[in-house]
């Protein structure tokens, strides 16, 4: 579905929750939306789409914290090529949880990967019953209205 005509002939589609699934999966990175002392906190965290379950690893720190509080967390992915104006953006909001063993060993071997140093022994699910996304296109010529 087109959603509205951005500047230079780009269009907005909306993308539905198959496609949506489909682009949270080819990338490596995320980033985790939750809230800490009360204020909004964005980090980066590598991934894993399994089924429908986002995971990740993490260590004690302000993510842990808040997810051990129950707080539904957001998560958005994206790819962006700035140069030709196009890409695509997805937004998960969902319940995150510390999975507990033996679940949790079942990752640690691999399956959910990390690309920070040190020990990041807790793995983290977050639930997708929320998704939306958009993709930015450049819209065909003969489509363009000429003024």
């Amino acid at each position: 579905m087109v959603d509205q005509t951005a500047k230079g002939g780009q269009v907005f589609e909306e993308l539905d929750r198959e496609e949506c699934m489909r682009l949270l999966a080819s990338v490596p990175v995320g980033r985790l939306v939750f809230t800490t002392g009360g204020l909004p906190a964005i980090q980066p965290v590598n991934f894993a789409l399994e089924g429908v379950r986002i995971l990740f690893r993490t260590r004690e720190g302000s993510k842990l914290v808040a997810i051990r509080a129950g707080t539904v967390v957001g998560f958005e992915v994206d790819e962006i090529d700035a140069s030709a104006g196009v890409g695509w953006s997805v937004t998960v909001v969902g319940e995150a949880r510390i999975l507990a063993e033996p679940e949790a060993a079942r990752y640690r071997d691999g399956a959910v990967t990390t690309w920070a140093s040190g020990a990041r022994d807790e793995i983290v699910a977050i639930s997708t019953p929320l998704v939306t996304g958009r993709r930015l296109v450049q819209q065909p010529a003969s489509a363009r209205c000429s003024a």
